[in-house]
């Protein structure tokens, strides 16, 4: 469904998938804790627009390939870390992962939620791991312009035909949209933009810096 979500309606929504596997044992060698295990999609990880402390976040080649990697929260990282962690193989639930970043300290969200004993997973990985054939909710962000009223009935018509569903019988799923993600996800889009617009200026001016030096030099070697 969530495939086929994409694909028929590219360009009016983007959609996001996630699986929250609850609180599962993480291990290491003879360390041991507890995360909030959830598997997730690059957009979902876009909307939640956690920053890294070291390392590297989940990447597009890890969702596509589901590759067993895992970036850890500032609590799981803290109850484990032996000062080798980075590349090293944790267990969740008995299967093995590499952790391929941890995440910075966050503090709780706004409903109290820890945020940092999370553990965050590919999707794909998460489904085969729970053993979940599809996802349990979809969630969407209506493009500019969009009607999301709109996109909520054309989308629960095409999951009904896809699931046999007729009138008689309920929906046997559920679609999460709302302003709330809507704002996080542009916000979050945002906040990267103004980073990466920072970043030019900053080359820019030491550029410009390195040119202007070089032009005095030229212009003093002449004089002398």
């Amino acid at each position: 469904d969530y495939e086929t979500l994409r694909a028929a309606f590219a360009g009016e929504a983007v959609f996001f998938g996630m699986i929250l596997g609850g609180r599962l044992q993480v291990s290491v060698l003879g360390a041991r804790t507890v995360g909030d295990i959830r598997a997730m999609d690059l957009t979902n990880l876009a909307i939640e627009n956690r920053e890294i402390e070291s390392g590297f976040a989940l990447d597009e080649e890890d969702m596509k390939l589901g590759t067993r990697s895992c970036v850890l929260g500032a609590d799981v990282a803290e109850s484990l870390n032996d000062g080798r962690l980075m590349g090293r193989i944790v267990l969740i639930n008995g299967t093995s992962f590499r952790v391929k970043g941890t995440l910075r300290r966050a503090g709780p969200d706004a409903q109290g939620n820890d945020r940092d004993s999370v553990v965050y997973i590919p999707l794909r990985a998460g489904m085969r791991m729970l053993r979940v054939e599809g996802l349990r909710g979809i969630g969407f962000v209506p493009m500019s312009g969009v009607s999301d009223d709109v996109l909520v009935e054309r989308i629960t018509k095409l999951l009904r035909e896809r699931h046999g569903l007729d009138v008689s019988r309920r929906n046997d799923f559920e679609i999460e949209s709302g302003e709330s993600a809507a704002k996080q996800y542009r916000d979050g889009m945002r906040r990267h933009l103004v980073r990466g617009i920072v970043m030019a200026g900053i080359a820019a001016a030491v550029g410009g810096a390195v040119v202007t030096n070089v032009l005095l030099m030229a212009v003093g070697r002449r004089r002398a």
